[in-house]
């Protein structure tokens, strides 16, 4: 019973035994897995670090290509507003002179229609009193 009780002790001490190598095994290479990771990421920072540094530098200068454009349309901008009123006073003055052109084209056709309403009141005029010659030629002389 001794010489049992003495292997069981054995083996299961040899069973605990190598279950705690076995453990200390797998934190230590979990550990090391931690370490290199570890370092692996820190070089990864620092190449990060560096492409982002670039990515700036090149948003950088497209932003002061960009802020330069936008300085350049503002002025454009300027000058085709400028522009724009010119255009827009030029347009006015030359619809106000058509306005006064049309007003005295206006005025000259009721004028011409007062002067052809007179001329043709007077010809009734002078041809209700004037002797009825039935004949063509007399008709002509009327006429004329």
């Amino acid at each position: 019973k001794q010489w049992y009780q003495r292997r069981v002790a054995i083996t299961a001490g040899g069973w605990l035994g190598g279950y705690a190598k076995s453990v200390a095994g797998s934190v230590t290479a979990f550990t090391h897995d931690i370490l290199e990771e570890t370092r692996q990421d820190t070089q990864d920072v620092g190449s990060l670090l560096k492409v982002s540094n670039e990515k700036v530098a090149e948003c950088e200068v497209k932003i002061q290509s960009l802020e330069h454009e936008v300085n350049k349309l503002k002025s454009e901008l300027g000058e085709v507003n400028e522009n724009k009123e010119v255009t827009e006073l030029q347009l006015q003055e030359v619809g106000d002179r058509w306005r006064i052109v049309l007003k005295e084209k206006d005025d000259d056709c009721k004028a011409l229609k007062e002067k052809l309403q007179v001329i043709e009141n007077e010809r009734e005029t002078d041809h209700a009193a004037a002797p009825r010659d039935s004949t063509p030629r007399a008709a002509y002389k009327q006429d004329i």
